[in-house]
């Protein structure tokens, strides 16, 4: 079991380092497909009136929280994980001002 998480996580730090903090680094085609996962979640969730708590398993580099930003969703909560740890530390790069995201 260890070897196949192994693997994983070197798949996504390589992803990572040849393609940056950009879709393509946590393994979508395009942008747009990321988008449009990121869309359906949110439909998902319907009218929150109210602030919400998110747990992303898989954070990659914390895209999800700004797209949640981005669409003035009041996430009060954020925590995220991920196998890789290169993508982790990215993540606390990008969001580090952010006061309610825990790495």
């Amino acid at each position: 079991m260890q070897s196949t998480l192994t693997k994983i996580e070197k798949l996504y730090n390589d992803s990572l380092t040849e393609h940056g903090m950009k879709s393509k680094g946590v393994g979508w085609n395009t942008s747009e497909g990321q988008s449009l996962r990121f869309d359906k979640l949110i439909e998902l969730l319907g009218n929150q009136p109210e602030s919400f708590s998110v747990n992303d398993l898989g954070c990659g580099f914390g895209s999800m929280f700004e797209y949640f930003e981005s669409k003035a969703l009041n996430v009060c909560n954020y925590n995220g994980y991920d196998i890789s740890q290169e993508m982790l530390d990215s993540a606390r790069l990008r969001l580090h001002d952010r006061k309610d995201v825990k790495l």
